[in-house]
């Protein structure tokens, strides 16, 4: 894969990894006042547990395939790194505690700081040199 691909790559898996951390925070957000309803609508596998784990998986894969080699191969900015590792941790406690009345804003922030992880990263990949200069990533100048 050339540097040019690799770059587009990238941004698509940051710019997938934001739209779905933000959409898993609106669902925790939304999940305990919707239980009730999901029943009558036909969509109770939304509160189901091993639904959840999975998204949590192919979330922490693909801000890990985003994040992890912009990190050490481009920018070097470790915000976004902290942000990711802080919003997984929040969003796996949340879902181990007992307490329910903690995992719905403690999952909520986790999604939410795992999408302002991917963010920070693909602002730090618009504004690194290496990234345009397509040593490493050749990212378009997209709009924010």
């Amino acid at each position: 894969m050339s540097a040019e691909e690799s770059g587009k790559w990238n941004k698509r898996l940051d710019k997938m990894g934001m739209s779905a951390s933000f959409f898993c925070a609106i669902h925790c957000a939304l999940m305990p006042i919707l239980i009730g309803i999901l029943p009558l609508l036909g969509l109770s596998f939304l509160a189901n547990h091993a639904i959840e784990d999975t998204v949590i998986v192919c979330a922490f894969f693909i801000a890990s395939l985003s994040l992890l080699p912009s990190y050490f191969r481009v920018h070097k900015k470790l915000h976004a790194l902290l942000m990711f590792a802080g919003g997984f941790t929040l969003l796996i406690v949340g879902h181990s505690i007992d307490a329910k009345w903690a995992e719905a804003p403690m999952a909520v922030a986790g999604g939410l700081s795992i999408a302002l992880a991917h963010w920070i990263n693909h602002r730090e990949c618009k504004k690194c040199p290496k990234c345009q200069s397509g040593c490493a990533h050749n990212h378009d100048s997209d709009s924010e």
